[in-house]
């Protein structure tokens, strides 16, 4: 899969687990409910440093 493709994904996730965070929030949830996607986010965050890292020596 080409590197940009990949890359894209992440952006995607991510914007998909803020939103997910910020619409538990605006909808009277409990904050408890709204550290779920956060969490997901951060391990997605974790992921791309790993991603980046990796790609930067093998190239």
């Amino acid at each position: 899969m080409p590197r940009r493709f990949k890359e894209w994904a992440y952006v995607r996730f991510g914007i998909t687990f803020i939103s997910a965070a910020i619409a538990h929030l605006q909808s009277g949830d409990s904050v408890s409910t709204a550290i779920a996607p956060i969490v997901i986010f951060r391990i997605l965050a974790v992921s791309y440093v790993f991603y980046y890292k990796t790609q930067q020596v093998s190239v």
